[in-house]
């Protein structure tokens, strides 16, 4: 991925005219941009992507209801910072930022609550032989790595509507999270983390990242010696930050484990598979945050900072 600064106004046309060739001739795709930029920092490639899903997804949606007839309306608007944090289906909205909202919305068959509880699982598809189930899984992947998140509404019969929130340009992470005067208290100042990981390398990338971030780090290849470390002082750590496969046991393991010990500890997964399916297969609800390596150390910083501020509000 290639960050840079994108108008999402400028994408959601590229996009809405790649569509538009492949609808059937008595549907309809319309657009609701702002006068003004909408923008965010992100790379172009994965924009388009998601833009692109969530469009064919809206397409093949009125293609399977009487006649192919219906619309689609895509919307793009610029949100938060929020008082109240809106619900989402998949990732998280971070208090005290604000949001590129792209709203793609549909009339068609919509979705049971069956289908939509898979519908970031991939390889899961309602189309047949015309499917192969990646592209609202590829949509999760890069919508929660940016530190995005999306949310569904569906009514069967009647149409869904997602929205992904995009962190604004505007709404710099990296600089509410690292920057700052040189004599500004660092954003994880005083909190004590344990890292399990079985990768050395990796290990090291996030204790570096977190102390520069001012928190107080010890690492763990073994998940046996990060529990021995929670058991001989549950009080002592804040959070724990945690690899998916570690050999000897997982990160659910671990988790499940360390919650015998501490109920209320704060533990963020860190793995290598594909984020959808995790979500999908329930970790959303295990973890305080699901991120997928390799992790950038603002977006690291960002969800640790934003899970300590969720438990103080």
């Amino acid at each position: 991925a290639q960050p840079s600064l994108l108008d999402l106004r400028a994408k959601v046309a590229q996009a809405a005219d790649l569509v538009r060739p492949g609808l059937d001739s008595r549907a309809q795709l319309s657009l609701e941009l702002p006068e003004s930029p909408v923008e965010i920092r992100a790379d172009s490639t994965s924009v388009m992507q998601v833009l692109l899903n969530l469009m064919l997804n809206a397409r093949d949606a009125l293609c399977t209801g009487p006649g192919a007839a219906g619309q689609i309306m895509v919307r793009v608007t610029s949100e938060g910072p929020f008082e109240i944090l809106p619900e989402v289906t998949l990732g998280h909205l971070m208090t005290g930022h604000a949001y590129a909202m792209l709203e793609v919305a549909d009339t068609g068959e919509g979705m049971t609550p069956e289908r939509m509880a898979a519908m970031f699982t991939p390889y899961f598809t309602t189309k047949g032989m015309d499917g192969i189930g990646l592209g609202l899984s590829i949509v999760a992947d890069i919508v929660v790595t940016s530190l995005g998140a999306v949310q569904v509404e569906t009514d069967p019969g009647r149409g869904t509507v997602l929205r992904v929130y995009w962190p604004s340009a505007g709404s710099n992470v990296a600089m509410r999270v690292l920057g700052g005067p040189p004599d500004h208290v660092p954003a994880l100042s005083g909190r004590a983390i344990l890292l399990v990981d079985d990768d050395d390398a990796i290990l090291q990338q996030m204790a570096q990242a977190l102390s520069a971030a001012g928190a107080e780090v010890a690492s763990c290849i073994c998940p046996e010696d990060a529990l021995e470390a929670l058991s001989a002082d549950p009080e002592g750590w804040n959070l724990v930050v945690t690899d998916m496969e570690m050999g000897t046991m997982s990160g659910v393991d671990l988790a499940c484990a360390m919650r015998k010990i501490r109920p209320d500890l704060p533990i963020v997964l860190v793995t290598g598979g594909d984020i959808g399916q995790n979500v999908a297969g329930g970790l959303g609800k295990e973890f305080a945050f699901v991120l997928r390596k390799p992790v950038s150390e603002t977006a690291l910083v960002a969800v640790i900072l934003d899970t300590f501020l969720r438990r103080a509000s």
